[in-house]
């Protein structure tokens, strides 16, 4: 520790430094100056003690600046040995020879001490050289292990598209069944509206036909050990664990697609919570998928998606063959406007819907602008509704239809013309008997399981007023991250 010496011994006045003079000069110049004040007041000057030869205790002998200056050179040096700081020395003399001075001629200790301890910082700014380098202790993982961050964020693509648009309607039931009427005509034919006066009117005749859909399970089963979920729960207590967990990424502003995912942020308190939330990432992801490509057909515990429903072998509409090549929006349109049914949406990849937006906006478009009138922000973003000539046809992209790549910056791909509902009625939901569900299994002796999962399936009415039409289109199949569930077929199914 660094002890500075009184430049003033003990018997000072107490006044010198109370009053702060002791900042401002010298103390025998203050002693000269209170003197002078006592004899003007008429009082006793402040006498300092004195020896027996009268000589006083509290003043014997001044240091000037040139000695203070010596003094702390000369303790430094023997701070300081090695030829690199007595070298060191001479330079910081000659830098900080002037501060040492004026805080000795103020008589001030503490900016005294301060030049000091400025001089040793500047003589030990240098770091030891180690020729061998410095080993870590051999202990330093075990004692001082690396932290996680607590945070995993799930860097997937999500798909809900076509979950989040179509409604859903819950009922006991798992067997959804309803009439549709294809027939209504005069018995004899077309000619039997008009009848003689005094005769009766022709007869009438409708059919009609029962049609039904069988509810599916689908879900997924976690099992985990009661000593995993304990010791999770104490890892994220002691704040190494991970206890929160960020969403996949979904397609934000492409036409049709809500901006919405199953999962923004969570916080987890053990591995149970966490699996338990995958799980409902995964079970959602997979429901989504089955609305667009389910075939029971093929799976007979699947339900049959959009893909497998919307067929003209099932009595849809389908674009003539002319059509099939390169997309046209003239064609397009022409073909939304020839049917009785007018669409309400269209159905398709992102991509697809794109192209479509792209080739209504060269029918025309409109401007946007904004209050200021400051700027202008060039480019396009396509609204999730197109401008046809029925009116507006809104758009719902889900990237599980398949597209499958074609050369030159080509891919081909399906987009469904429908009609959601009627009358206030729905034509195409999800018709729902066990919502998506949490549900915990029996324990085993040391370990717990437990289930998510729904009985649901996709109800389509009224095939006649749904359509398909395939196109080429250009652009480019990237998607980039892998997608949660990623099953989508990569081939178009015959329609």
């Amino acid at each position: 520790m660094l002890t500075i010496p009184k430049l003033v011994p003990t018997g000072v006045d107490p006044r010198f430094v109370a009053s702060g003079a002791n900042r401002t000069m010298p103390y025998h110049v203050w002693v000269e100056q209170e003197r002078r004040a006592a004899a003007e007041e008429g009082r006793k000057p402040y006498l300092p003690p004195t020896d027996r030869n009268g000589i006083p205790l509290d003043l014997a002998h001044y240091a000037d600046q040139d000695e203070v200056l010596e003094w702390a050179r000369k303790m430094i040096a023997r701070a300081e040995a090695g030829d690199e700081q007595r070298k060191r020395l001479a330079d910081l003399e000659a830098e900080l020879g002037g501060e040492f001075k004026r805080a000795a001629a103020s008589g001030d200790g503490a900016e005294m001490a301060g030049v000091i301890r400025k001089a040793l910082l500047h003589l030990r700014d240098t770091d030891p050289l180690f020729p061998n380098g410095v080993p870590t202790p051999g202990d330093y993982t075990t004692e001082f292990g690396i932290p996680i961050d607590q945070t995993e964020i799930i860097t997937l693509c999500e798909e809900v598209g076509l979950y989040n648009a179509l409604p859903e309607i819950t009922k006991g039931t798992k067997t959804e069944s309803w009439l549709e009427m294809d027939q209504l005509e005069f018995a004899s034919g077309c000619d039997s509206c008009a009848f003689p006066a005094g005769e009766c009117p022709e007869d009438q005749v409708h059919h009609s036909a029962s049609k039904s859909v069988s509810l599916k399970h689908f879900g997924v089963r976690k099992s985990l050990t009661q000593s995993d979920i304990m010791d999770s729960a104490a890892s994220i207590a002691a704040g190494v664990g991970v206890n929160k967990l960020v969403g996949g990424f979904n397609q934000q502003g492409l036409p049709g697609e809500l901006d919405t995912a199953t999962l923004f942020n969570a916080s987890v308190a053990s591995v149970k919570e966490k699996e338990l939330r995958l799980a409902m990432i995964l079970v959602l992801n997979c429901w989504d998928d089955l609305l667009v490509n389910g075939d029971a057909s093929l799976n007979p515990d699947e339900f049959s998606g959009i893909m497998d429903l919307i067929t003209a072998a099932n009595g849809a509409r389908s674009c003539p063959t002319y059509m099939s090549g390169a997309f046209e929006v003239e064609s397009f349109d022409q073909f939304l406007g020839a049917g009785c049914a007018a669409p309400q949406a269209i159905l398709g990849h992102p991509s697809a819907l794109l192209e479509i937006s792209a080739g209504y906006m060269s029918l025309g478009f409109q401007f946007a602008s904004f209050g200021d009138n400051a700027n202008v922000t060039p480019g396009i973003h396509f609204s999730n509704s197109i401008m046809t000539s029925l009116g507006p046809i809104a758009l719902i992209g889900d990237t599980r239809f398949p597209r499958v790549l074609g050369a030159g910056g080509h891919f081909r791909s399906i987009v469904y013309p429908v009609r959601l509902t009627h009358n206030g009625e729905p034509l195409i939901y999800k018709r729902t008997q066990i919502p998506l569900s949490a549900k915990d299994l029996n324990p085993g002796c040391t370990a717990v399981s437990f289930e998510v999962w729904a009985v649901s399936a996709l109800v389509v009415k009224a095939m006649c007023a749904q359509a398909l039409c395939e196109f080429t289109f250009h652009g480019i199949i990237d998607d980039g991250c892998d997608y949660v569930h990623p099953c989508t077929p990569s081939v178009l199914r015959p329609q």
